[in-house]
């Protein structure tokens, strides 16, 4: 064979099938079949006789007898379903290009509809490696059904429980707060409208809890108290508006607390 490099340019597409066509040397379980589609029959044979003497080891070659719908020969290369195979893949396009020069490689498998770049990492996913693995297109599509469906439940359920966690939060917050000489609160979208006979503050609510805990998570536990802040607002606080309920500037934030039981509101104004 006197094949040289370049010698097969142009007439080899960029377009690569794999598995979507049933293999002759095995199961398709345990063969995983690649397809070049060639322009020309001569050219078609002279990719073939390179590939039977490819230093990658092959179970066969076979070229179809026929051009395609599209009036290409497709040149099947037949290897072992096995782990690796993306590295094999890899080679085999390698040992190709001596022949086509470099090619944007495109690989369409009997799982997808639309081919996808060789480069492109979720690609990986759509070529089976392992023979216990294999699946046909149906099966496959029947699991992705599953799974959207499982991740819809999983939303749901995340949803919920976020929804219950925030009324958890909410009341949290009104059960502090009734100790307060406050005539109004609402809490929405994340902020804290408070409001007595004479005034209105709004905040934005951070977190619940423990006073301890709150200021360990936002990692203020060891912070100072703010000596630059906005002490008209504090005053408006302390000034009759949250009754015996405590406040304490720290680092951008305002922490409400029950000086009784601890618990605390870390706000932030806004």
């Amino acid at each position: 064979m006197n094949l040289k490099n370049g010698d097969l340019k142009h007439q080899l597409l960029k377009k690569v099938s794999i598995d979507e066509f049933k293999p002759k040397s095995g199961s398709s379980a345990d063969v995983l079949l690649v397809g070049f589609y060639v322009r020309e029959q001569h050219a078609a044979e002279d990719l073939y006789n390179f590939l039977n003497f490819s230093r990658l080891h092959n179970r066969d070659i076979e070229i179809s007898p026929n051009p395609n719908d599209d009036g290409y020969y497709v040149v099947f290369a037949e290897f072992d379903r096995q782990p690796g195979v993306e590295n094999l893949l890899n080679q085999l396009l390698g040992e190709v290009e001596r022949l086509t020069g470099k090619l944007q490689w495109e690989v369409r498998t009997h799982l997808m509809d639309d081919y996808l770049p060789i480069t492109d990492p979720s690609l990986s996913q759509y070529v089976i490696t392992m023979p216990a693995n294999y699946v046909t297109r149906k099966e496959f599509d029947r699991q992705k059904r599953e799974e959207a469906r499982a991740e819809r439940m999983k939303q749901r359920e995340e949803r919920n429980l976020a929804k219950v966690q925030q009324e958890a939060r909410d009341n949290d917050v009104y059960n502090l707060l009734k100790d307060s000489n406050l005539v109004d609160v609402k809490i929405r979208n994340g902020q804290i409208f408070l409001k007595d006979s004479r005034d209105s503050v709004s905040l934005k609510l951070v977190d619940v809890g423990s006073g301890k805990d709150v200021m360990s998570r936002h990692g203020i536990a060891e912070s100072a108290l703010s000596l630059t802040y906005d002490y008209s607002l504090l005053r408006t606080l302390n000034g009759g508006m949250l009754g015996t309920l405590k406040t304490m500037p720290i680092n951008g934030y305002i922490l409400i607390y029950n000086p009784v039981n601890t618990f605390a509101i870390l706000t932030q104004p806004v």
